[in-house]
């Protein structure tokens, strides 16, 4: 169904009345005018904080598109929910499949201050009916790399169909396995009552739940969509009860079993997806009617697969799907034609010449047709020795799978196939190839300047991933983190890399991994993999398990990056600008700082503060709060910027574990961040905390017979120290190296040499 066909159909939806327990009702009846959403009713963009006002309704249905912006919510001024549940639906009619199998979320429950609960997500990950998709559940997660998460829903939804997505979110469950999120789609009351009986039949529920108490207790108060995929949404509905927001539709049959030709002694399936409540199948064929239990020849006959094993004459097929309160839907009859004449295997595929970048998922499928039984197996040849093909074991498949390729396994590839016609029979199939790409080499200024190319982007798409090169690439640079930034217990690890000013995120994620696997500072590493500008910062993102793409260069000299000297006002206020692009996951230094617990409060240690332990930084947890330059000025608030700290258990991290905040830093040094187009500060070790200024030290000159100078001092750990140079007493003088960092040696060389030379170390 094509999506003006789907307006249509949301358009004859019946809306619900009023009652006096729904807090929210979005109504298929009102009168909204054609085009932009926002400012209708209660719907307003909650991202970008510019709006691009692209969010549109056509006949009461939201229109959500990935070619738009705007991400839109509602109500604007919340409602107050007199108990502990949170019940909210909607209707979704699905237009197209998302572009890739993880898909993404695009719905999000949040409270009246915009900090999300749970997320809907869309993907095909699961699916068994092809071009299906499921919706999964997750509880305050917006993304996900491999399965999880989302937990999907087990149900194949089909495009064109209009599904009622009902949800329950609970932060007092009397069983703590239910506390946060419930999905149920186009349930029945029967789903509802199985999550209080726990049975786990006709719901799902995200077990990926929060430790943080100010998420687990609050309320959603507005429900967000986000343009991340196509789709119409109308009925959006919230009450205080599950009868209060769950609707039914009469049973639509979304998929149709396709009619085909197959030769004796194949198998074949066909397939069927009906929206509904709580659903049942059955199938008929033109020769023995409804279909009996299943058996060795027919398998899936009460549900929407029909595999049919061993065919051995032609039929008619269709199914009859009735939802819980009988009613039908009928699908469109197939005719299977079967070919009894005995054939001999013979392929109607053509050559596939892949190219592939080195660690990508990729292989082939050559199907073929004739008498069955057929066998597979396959065969390689590499790229060195183009003729020389060995058997490939285990290989005996239509589909030849290779989940991460190596450079040895470039070359050429084929199939035979085999049946027992004629006393036996085998026959190859067509020769493909596949050619490894090396990953592009980059340097990381160069990823910058991409970086900015695409700034029109970024700007209005924090929340979402931006490649700046699909492919992969490869780029060094010296870590310039300390320590894990997240828990052990996480799969995922991450810290950066930096090579002169330019600076990057290296993530990676995958089972078995944890923070521990963070090379350490200091340390020059190769890394490859997809970049791409997440949540307005830019990372590498190395192929899940491929550790390899991490590669430490033990040859190359260890050294801690030298951190750039922060403008604070200018990066502040001009987050985006060229300043803050070329900086952005580089070690930044500011001075002369002040540390807030709220961006309208005094300094710690200068009233009595509450929050953050009372001044002390979080256990096992982070720590976000703000910082300015120089003294506070809560009347101009140009120069607040947001601080993170984090201090997660099993971590490098634990000496920040309840140390004092401080109220001032004489210098604080980490890594500059565009955290979703926000300025922020990541410091990863107490010591960068320098709350006084470096004691006195004494700097000396020695002199090489090439004639370098090389200036050395004693460096005091977490301080920053510039070297300036000048060839007359009186100057100018001019910096010729700044910053050096603890846990530098404290020296410099210079190989600009002239007849007379002075020199002045100096922290910031």
């Amino acid at each position: 169904m094509n999506k003006i066909t789907a307006l249509v159909f949301f358009s004859c939806l019946t809306a619900l009345s009023l009652r006096a327990d729904v807090l929210f009702q979005d109504s298929t009846n009102y009168p909204y005018t054609n085009g932009c959403i926002e400012g209708q009713g209660q719907w307003y963009c909650y991202s970008p904080r510019i709006p691009v006002l692209d969010a549109l309704v056509t006949n009461n249905i939201l229109i959500l598109n990935s070619t738009n912006t705007d991400s839109v919510g509602t109500p604007t001024n919340g409602w107050v929910n007199p108990g502990e549940f949170n019940y909210a639906s909607f209707t979704i009619n699905v237009s197209q499949l998302p572009a890739t199998a993880n898909g993404g979320y695009f719905c999000e429950f949040m409270d009246n201050s915009n900090n999300n609960v749970c997320h809907i997500f869309i993907d095909t990950i699961g699916t068994v009916v092809p071009g299906t998709y499921r919706l999964g559940i997750a509880n305050f997660a917006g993304t996900f790399n491999s399965t999880q998460p989302p937990i999907n829903y087990p149900l194949d939804l089909a495009t064109g169909v209009t599904y009622n997505v009902v949800f329950l979110y609970d932060t007092n469950q009397d069983n703590p396995t239910f506390v946060g999120g419930t999905l149920w789609i186009n349930p029945s009351e029967q789903d509802y009552d199985n999550v209080v009986d726990e049975n786990g039949v006709g719901y799902v529920y995200g077990n990926d739940i929060t430790a943080l108490q100010n998420l687990l207790n609050i309320n959603i108060s507005q429900i967000g969509f986000s343009p991340y995929i196509s789709a119409g949404i109308s009925n959006v509905i919230v009450g205080t009860s599950f009868d209060n927001v769950n609707s039914t539709n009469l049973p639509v049959m979304g998929i149709q079993p396709q009619s085909g030709t197959n030769y004796s002694g194949n198998n074949t399936t066909l397939y069927s997806a009906a929206s509904g409540v709580d659903l049942t199948y059955q199938w008929y064929s033109s020769v023995g009617g409804m279909l009996s239990d299943d058996g060795v020849n027919i398998i899936g006959s009460t549900s929407n697969v029909l595999v049919l094993n061993n065919l051995s004459g032609s039929a008619n097929y269709y199914v009859v799907a009735t939802d819980a309160y009988g009613k039908t839907a009928t699908s469109a009859t197939a005719t299977n034609t079967v070919i009894t004449t005995p054939t001999t295997p013979f392929f109607t595929f053509t050559r596939v010449n892949l190219t592939n970048n080195l660690f990508a998922s990729t292989g082939f499928t050559n199907v073929a047709e004739g008498t069955g039984p057929l066998f597979y197996q396959w065969f390689f040849a590499p790229t060195n020795t183009p003729t020389t093909f060995t058997q490939l074991v285990g290989q005996t498949s239509s589909s030849l799978v290779i989940p991460q390729l190596a450079y040895a396994q470039g070359g050429s590839y084929f199939v035979s196939a085999s049946n027992a016609v004629f006393g036996g029979s085998i026959t190859a199939g067509p020769t493909n190839s596949i050619s490894v790409i090396a990953p592009v080499v980059a340097t990381l200024p160069q990823l910058h300047t991409l970086m900015a190319a695409i700034t029109n982007q970024i700007i209005p798409g924090y929340n979402k991933t931006i490649y700046v090169n699909s492919n992969n690439v490869t780029v060094s640079g010296y870590v310039s983190s300390f320590g894990a930034t997240t828990a052990t217990t996480t799969k995922y690890s991450e810290f950066y890399i930096q090579n002169g000013a330019s600076g990057i995120e290296v993530f990676y994620s995958g089972a078995g991994i944890t923070n521990t696997a963070v090379p350490p500072p200091g340390s020059y590493v190769t890394v490859s993999g997809p970049c791409e500008v997440f949540d307005c910062e830019l990372e590498i993102t190395p192929t899940t398990n491929i550790l390899n793409a991490i590669v430490t260069n033990t040859a190359v000299p260890v050294g801690i990056p030298a951190p750039q000297l922060g403008n604070f006002n200018q990066l502040v206020t001009n987050p985006f600008g060229q300043s803050g692009i070329t900086a952005d996951c580089s070690l930044v230094t500011f001075t002369n700082m002040y540390i807030y617990a709220e961006s309208n409060t005094a300094p710690y240690g200068i009233e009595n503060i509450t929050n953050y332990n009372g001044g002390i930084w979080k256990s096992n947890n982070y720590s976000q709060i703000y910082m300015t330059q120089g003294l506070y000025d809560p009347i101009a608030n140009t120069n607040i910027m947001e601080l993170y700290v984090p201090a997660y258990l099993g971590s490098a991290l634990t000496n920040l574990w309840n140390q004092s905040i401080p109220t001032y830093c004489y210098q604080l040094t980490g890594i500059w961040e565009n955290y979703k187009g926000t300025a922020e500060l990541e410091v990863t070790r107490y010591q960068d905390f320098v709350t006084n200024a470096p004691p006195s030290f004494a700097a000396s000159v020695t002199k090489t017979s090439g004639g370098a100078a090389t200036i050395g001092w004693s460096a005091q750990p977490g301080s920053t120290y510039s070297v300036y140079s000048a060839t007359n007493l009186l100057g100018p003088w001019i910096q010729t190296f700044g910053l050096a960092y603890y846990p530098s040696t404290g020296a410099y060389t210079d190989t600009n040499s002239s007849q007379v030379k002075f020199y002045r170390v100096s922290t910031p």
